[in-house]
């Protein structure tokens, strides 16, 4: 998946920068090197415009603190977030680079998921700052008050994915296990959480009902990915490309067990099937305009009709290809009505549409008659109605006048039926 951010690698040794590059490439980022201080603060400074930068502490001739010192003191790469690379786990160290600017650490050897989970946090950090300092004032047109930016920053920072949460608790255990000797507060300051927020994530993922090892993939990055991946393909699957329905989704989760990791009510479902809609819909209006700028002149013909459910729906398909050119609520069904109804639709598209099917209604045959200059042609469910309608007077005359003679005959023969019966029963005199 490509990323559209760019990380800036100051590491003067060849192993650990070949394994961070081999990370970066993996992950889709674009991203720059540099194997000493001097050459990191040109590349920083001059036109690279990076978005983050890996910065090694100890290197020769100008260490990390030095070059952090420098990023810091020039305004163009000042807001610049970076992040320290070490093997040292000293304090004193740790401490002196926060002073100086940088706004994490990752200890050597690297951990991958560690790396990437800290990358992608400061990177929106980072995405989330450049948001807040673009506000301008209508009036003045000054950048808002800091403390404006601060509030706006922090509110943005309270809303976490479930995604987010698993990098932050991955960066939380990490941190745990590379330096033993830290408290839990020094490790979540780092990450922007308080001490309640961490307890109650650890107690959800302690309570959850399931093996620890499915718990622990669930939980994670990697595994919070792949259920959004698993739940997305349910609802495209389920309810787009088969009428099968939310309910189906929501039943599937509670019988897999996946219910445990992601809520499986209606109502939560439902959201994501709402989404899900919009996005097909979105993706579908661009598609249209890619498929559109190259597309050759086209003569196509067009099936059109209407819904009513409960409102009058203008519909319209291209049968060869069986693409929906039109599928549109209306106030009328008159020839203005589709017309202009269509016009839109086919906005873009390099097509004349030179034939449409349909019913004989007035408006549908003026728009295409009148409007579109087109040949129309009754479809074949009208034509039999049509038919139907012209011959079977005759045949509902003669209908009814066998009817009529099978009434009279069955009242008749009922006639001779009770006389014989009256007949049988009665006295009949000797001889």
């Amino acid at each position: 998946m490509k990323n559209n951010q760019t990380i800036l690698i100051i590491e003067d040794n060849p192993a650990n920068m070949a394994l961070l590059t081999g990370y970066l490439k993996l992950w889709g980022f674009d991203f720059m090197v540099a194997d000493n201080g001097e050459s990191g603060l040109r590349k920083a400074g001059k036109g690279g415009d990076p978005d983050l930068i890996l910065l090694d502490v100890f290197m020769p001739v100008m260490d990390g603190f030095e070059v952090c010192r420098q990023l810091k003191s020039n305004p163009s790469t000042a807001e610049i977030p970076v992040i320290f690379l070490t093997a040292d786990n000293d304090e004193a160290d740790k401490v002196r680079g926060f002073e100086m600017g940088a706004v994490d650490y990752i200890t050597k050897p690297f951990h991958p998921q560690e790396v990437l989970a800290r990358i992608n946090r400061h990177l929106e950090l980072r995405t989330l700052q450049k948001q807040a300092l673009i506000i301008v004032s209508a009036k003045s047109k000054k950048i808002i008050a800091y403390k404006e930016v601060a509030l706006l920053y922090k509110t943005a920072m309270k809303k976490r994915t479930r995604a987010q949460i698993a990098e932050d608790l991955l960066v939380f255990e990490a941190g745990l296990a590379n330096n033993p000797d830290a408290s839990q507060r020094d490790i979540i300051e780092g990450l922007g959480i308080s001490r309640s927020t961490l307890q109650h994530w650890l107690n959800r993922k302690d309570t959850i009902d399931a093996a620890p090892e499915v718990v622990n993939f669930f939980e994670s990055p990697v595994g919070t990915a792949y259920l959004h991946r698993l739940v997305s393909g349910l609802h495209f699957v389920f309810t787009l490309c088969n009428p099968c329905g939310i309910r189906a989704v929501c039943e599937y989760l509670e019988l897999t067990g996946l219910d445990k990791f992601v809520a499986s009510s209606y109502g939560s479902q439902q959201k994501v099937s709402k989404s899900m809609e919009e996005g097909a819909c979105e993706f579908g209006k661009e598609e249209k305009q890619c498929l559109a700028e190259g597309m050759t002149p086209k003569k196509i013909s067009a099936i059109e009709d209407e819904t009513f459910h409960p409102e009058t729906c203008l519909v319209a398909i291209e049968p060869v290809s069986n693409y929906i050119l039109l599928e549109e609520y209306a106030s009328g069904r008159k020839a203005d009505d589709w017309t202009s109804a269509l016009e839109k639709a086919t906005e873009g598209l390099n097509v004349e549409v030179i034939q449409v099917t349909s019913d004989e209604g007035k408006g549908i045959v003026s728009h295409v008659k009148n409007d579109l200059k087109a040949h129309h042609s009754p479809d074949l469910f009208h034509i039999q109605h049509e038919l139907i309608k012209g011959t079977s007077v005759m045949l509902k005359s003669r209908v009814k006048k066998a009817e009529k003679a099978l009434k009279e005959a069955s009242e008749e023969v009922s006639r001779q039926q009770e006389a014989k019966v009256l007949f049988n029963e009665s006295k009949r005199q000797p001889g």
